[in-house]
């Protein structure tokens, strides 16, 4: 599993396994501190694009280490779907949004 937290409160997990070449787990979210700043629809339509531009370049950087043109000829069997998270941490509890992301498009044109 790898994680990275990435500018202000944005950060991303993702499941691989570079021995059997799969990428079978994505998640993109966003948290924000108060509850001023919570945002949920517009924060998983954030999360939501970061995911999908994050998985063209993941794809685009398999098909390069693997020198190949398409992800088909690649041997990697890569998640057609995703999570967008939006987090709120109140003072006195702790709020997740989610949404599923259908990335089957961008890893079909891989």
């Amino acid at each position: 599993m790898t994680g990275q937290n990435l500018e202000d409160y944005w950060f991303d997990i993702m499941q691989r396994d570079w021995n059997i070449k799969e990428l079978n787990f994505v998640l993109e979210g966003e948290s924000v501190w108060r509850e001023k700043d919570w945002r949920p629809e517009s924060m998983l339509g954030r999360t939501e694009r970061d995911l999908r531009n994050h998985m063209k370049n993941v794809i685009d950087r398999i098909k390069s280490i693997e020198n190949v043109d398409r992800l088909s000829e690649s041997g990697w069997k890569v998640a057609e779907k995703g999570y967008a998270v939006a987090v709120c941490l109140h003072p006195d509890k702790i709020e997740i949004l989610w949404r599923e992301v259908d990335l089957s498009d961008i890893v079909e044109r891989g």
